[in-house]
């Protein structure tokens, strides 16, 4: 493995790039794994930026620790919101958790959000520069990367939000849902918050802190539900559901006689694959939000009402 062994060249080091990935996404503690390659210099030669942070001191009111002392504690606490000790103390986050589709991606993003503290400017634009320069080392798509990216940007503006903030207010909110734009940026950046302010200091969280995180995220994923994330992002992860979504309707077809109550027209529209047209009849956010087996075997959850008229 290219983790393995401190005197390797930069050539065998960019090599070792994807082991870092996998490590991020596998079923191990990431954290503890992380906290003993950067012990050994490991994580600055895979990430030069996090070496120039390695021992940085935080003048202020808030964090007790280094900046990479920081960083590890923010990802073994993001590791611990997943944990069976979660279910009593934010018992919200194993259900968020659970949504996440790339680990790897909210590991990134603890891992980057402070790493470009003490060079001057806005360490937060700064870092999300930095993640765009690892992502190309490492070949990372574009959606991912600019997940990442954002995360960084943004990783203070959820805690301001809610503690600097009135979000009884429904402008408050609705203008940060209008920045969040989508559900799986809240879900990311809600774990990411709760991890970052838990990894800051042990005094800094506090129950009430938790509570004003929660209603922040239950009253904005509650406006994203109700479409104000489709004009931003949803229609670029609509494209990408579609065939998935129609190679189902195709095996639906097969069932068409146990799906009652159907419309003849809609049955015929499937039957006869005018799907182009005929998706056209979709509400958008069903194909960000229901996976496509799902439209197939339980279509009243994602077809317009008025398609299941009963004929006479």
């Amino acid at each position: 493995s290219g983790l393995l062994s401190s005197e390797q060249s930069d050539e065998e080091i960019t090599l070792a790039l994807p082991d870092l990935l996998a490590l991020l996404d596998a079923n191990v503690r990431v954290s503890e794994a992380l906290a003993i390659a950067a012990r050994y210099g490991l994580l600055g030669r895979l990430i030069p930026a996090f070496a120039r942070v390695t021992g940085r001191m935080q003048y202020d009111l808030f964090h007790a620790y280094t900046v990479d002392q920081h960083t590890l504690f923010v990802l073994a606490k993001l590791e611990g919101l997943r944990a069976d000790a979660a279910k009593t103390e934010t018992p919200r986050t194993m259900e968020v958790w659970a949504r996440i589709r790339k680990p790897r991606l909210l590991f990134l993003a603890a891992l980057f959000h402070d790493i470009a503290k003490g060079r001057g400017g806005d360490h937060s634009v700064l870092g999300a520069d930095d993640v765009r320069e690892f992502a190309a080392r490492v070949q990372m798509n574009h959606s991912d990367t600019e997940l990442v990216a954002w995360l960084v940007q943004e990783h203070l503006t959820m805690s301001t939000t809610a503690q600097k903030r009135d979000i009884q207010d429904p402008a408050v909110v609705r203008q940060f849902a209008l920045l969040v734009a989508d559900r799986e940026r809240l879900e990311h950046l809600y774990l990411l918050t709760i991890a970052d302010i838990r990894g800051t200091n042990p005094m800094l969280w506090t129950g009430w802190k938790a509570k004003l995180l929660e209603d922040l995220y239950v009253s904005t994923r509650f406006i994203l539900r109700g479409g104000l994330e489709l004009p931003v992002h949803a229609e670029q992860r609509a494209q990408a559901e579609r065939p998935d979504f129609w190679s189902e309707a195709g095996a639906l077809e097969l069932r068409l006689d146990a799906a009652r109550p159907w419309n003849y027209s809609v049955a015929k529209a499937l039957a006869t694959r005018r799907s182009r047209q005929f998706g056209k009849i979709f509400r958008r956010s069903h194909f960000c939000a229901t996976a496509p087996k799902n439209c197939a075997f339980k279509p009243k959850r994602c077809w317009p009402v008025n398609v299941f008229k009963t004929p006479k």
